[in-house]
């Protein structure tokens, strides 16, 4: 059905950078990576605002530096070219709000952050009622969390073919989250009330496994006492995600292509084949191209799988990925299990975007989880999260080598070991703790050797960003002594 939903444009330059909003909750805005919506603009405050989102929409400020301001939706001022039409600057109108006190917020009415403006608007977007046991439920709440533009790209392709009945192959390391791109094409589908099935291809056995998909006739085999519909006759209707593909048996490989071709299935022990609708979503962490010239895998069922095929990178490809994602799973986990969600320190954040993280999506959710379990009340720091057991050796190229054309800005090792971090936290504590920015560019260049462009991607923005900064904080570049 037709559906209203909010939004919240943000005008950067001559850019526009729209945020969905949920139907209910708190939003948080600031600078800072760990907050819901990340402006990364000088006078924008690490924490600077709180929306209160349900029936209505309320701001609340958050003590930041250079102030929140509502400007009502009839105030006029001097055009300015927001990158979507023309805008109204509402520079000097509008009352700055009072600190932790909120106000509401109306349609089209403006909010100025510093010296970034943002418009609260509404448009129609179809949305499709789930099943209310399903989980595909959290799929949403994770999209958002999902800013690198290497994720933002895949995910962008899943929805784009979700609206067809297109076979889709999704690869990946594992643990990169191709389960959860396969459940974001099944629910933005018109499929997304009927079942989502899921299947892992190597956790059965091939006499198992075949009976389990297509099912079987009474006296079929040995034990079978009557008749069972396979999974995809129950599925009938839905999306079926083969996880895994790559580890079928061949007997099942030719089965599944007649059924991708046929859309018919034929029971064990039956000549009599069925027909089906579903929509199939395959996956695998192989190279099947390999799989096809060593024999292990059809060539022709690889041709009928990957009618489109999308690459979900792994976590360490796509780092602006990795707080949103953590803040993500610390929140689920603190909240199901009834505990305060502790704050990361700026180390931990550092050590969070320059470990490997060889298990990918999977492994950041079991360090966030573990780190809240163990850790003793206030801030996470470095040692919660037990990351400093991987060696130096296992971190990825582009934190142990320059790339090509790349050198090294001064002589200190590109990475930081475990006793260097330790180091940097212990130089961090004694710093003023008036500048929390000016404390995580120093870490950061610390924990890179110096390296600009190293430092800049730990946290977040570019080179260009970085080096204003440091002029902007009166610092040394690091080809001079810090």
């Amino acid at each position: 059905m037709e559906e209203l939903k909010r939004e919240l444009v943000f005008y950067l330059g001559r850019a526009a950078h729209t945020y969905a909003l949920p139907d209910a909750g708190r939003v948080r805005v600031g600078r800072a990576p760990e907050n819901d919506i990340q402006v990364d603009d000088p006078s924008v405050s690490r924490q600077h605002l709180c929306l209160h989102i349900g029936a209505n929409i309320q701001v609340e400020d958050l003590g930041s530096a250079n102030g929140t301001y509502v400007v009502p939706s009839g105030s006029d001022g001097p055009a300015v070219d927001g990158g979507e039409g023309t805008r109204r600057n509402k520079d000097l109108v509008g009352s700055r709000l009072s600190t932790q006190t909120p106000v509401p917020l109306k349609l089209r009415d403006s909010l100025r952050l510093g010296s970034v403006f943002a418009e609260l608007q509404i448009r129609e977007r179809v949305s499709r009622s789930l099943p209310p046991a399903a989980p595909v439920g959290e799929i949403p709440e994770l999209d958002r969390r999902v800013v690198d533009p290497a994720t933002v790209q895949s995910f962008e392709l899943a929805l784009r073919v979700a609206s067809s009945d297109l076979t889709v192959l999704l690869t990946g390391e594992t643990g990169v989250g191709k389960e959860i791109l396969a459940e974001t094409i099944h629910s933005n589908s018109a499929r997304s009330d009927k079942p989502f099935l899921r299947l892992n291809c190597a956790a059965l056995a091939e006499s198992l496994l075949e009976s389990e998909l297509f099912g079987h006739e009474r006296g079929a085999f040995t034990g079978a006492l009557r008749a069972k519909e396979g999974l995809l006759e129950a599925t009938n209707g839905g999306t079926v995600f083969l996880d895994e593909i790559g580890e079928l048996p061949a007997g099942i490989q030719a089965k599944l292509l007649r059924v991708l071709e046929e859309r018919k299935v034929t029971r064990v022990g039956s000549s009599t084949p069925r027909p089906i609708d579903v929509r199939f979503v395959a996956a695998t962490n192989r190279d099947l191209r390999q799989d096809v010239a060593a024999g292990k895998f059809r060539k022709d069922l690889l041709f009928r799988i990957n009618a489109v095929t999308i690459l979900i990178p792994p976590l360490r490809d796509r780092p602006l990925d990795i707080a949103p994602l953590a803040l993500h799973f610390l929140s689920l986990f603190c909240q199901k299990n009834a505990l305060k969600v502790p704050q990361l320190s700026e180390l931990s954040w550092l050590r969070l975007r320059e470990h490997p993280w060889p298990g990918n999506v999977r492994e950041l959710r079991n360090v966030i989880e573990r780190a809240a379990f163990l850790h003793q009340g206030g801030p996470l720091l470095p040692e919660h999260l037990a990351l400093d057991a991987w060696p130096n050796s296992s971190r990825r190229r582009s934190e142990s080598e320059p790339a090509a054309g790349e050198r090294y800005e001064d002589s200190q090792p590109p990475h930081a070991t475990s006793a260097r971090v330790l180091e940097i936290s212990r130089a961090v504590s004694l710093a003023p703790k008036t500048d929390d920015d000016r404390q995580r560019m120093l870490a950061a260049l610390a924990s890179c050797g110096g390296n600009q462009t190293r430092a800049a991607k730990l946290l977040g923005f570019s080179r260009r960003t970085l080096v204003n900064r440091l002029r902007q904080y009166a610092l040394p570049r690091p080809k001079k002594p810090l």
